[in-house]
């Protein structure tokens, strides 16, 4: 929620912001940055509906950490992205980069992503067994 939140916030920015003859959402390495974010959002948003229910009602300590992992990283992309993509707007009172420094919890809390990612490798062999196809025998 917090990643399309600001997306939809920069998407307006960039559609209203004036440059030379356009906006600044003309520009083509702009567009290309914010969809970038777009399918880095849509990837956790894919891996949140796979997992979630392993996770809420089945206490799935892999499933939990494999969201852990890719959430972190997703959210400071996003954030760090467009906070470049505002530029000096960005730093107004309550602007994105105040989100940004905010938002740096989704890489601290929950545990240090080198406990979260040695529970994932921990289950290395079953993660790798879920993702082979239904009639695979490996």
């Amino acid at each position: 929620a917090l990643c399309r939140r600001v997306l939809t916030d920069t998407h307006r920015h960039l559609a209203g912001r004036a440059h030379g003859d356009g906006t600044l959402w003309d520009l083509d390495a702009v567009r290309q940055r914010f969809a970038a974010c777009l399918v880095r959002v849509r990837e956790l948003h894919s891996l949140v509906g796979a997992l979630a229910k392993e996770v809420a009602e089945h206490h799935d300590t892999t499933a939990a950490a494999t969201l852990k992992a890719a959430a972190g990283p997703t959210v400071q992309h996003v954030l760090t992205t467009c906070g470049q993509l505002w530029g000096a707007a960005g730093f107004a009172s309550g602007g994105i980069q105040e989100l940004r420094a905010q938002a740096a919890l989704f890489g601290i809390g929950g545990g240090a992503d080198e406990v979260v990612l040695g529970t994932l490798a921990d289950a290395a062999e079953s993660v790798l067994a879920g993702l082979a196809p239904p009639d695979t025998a490996r």
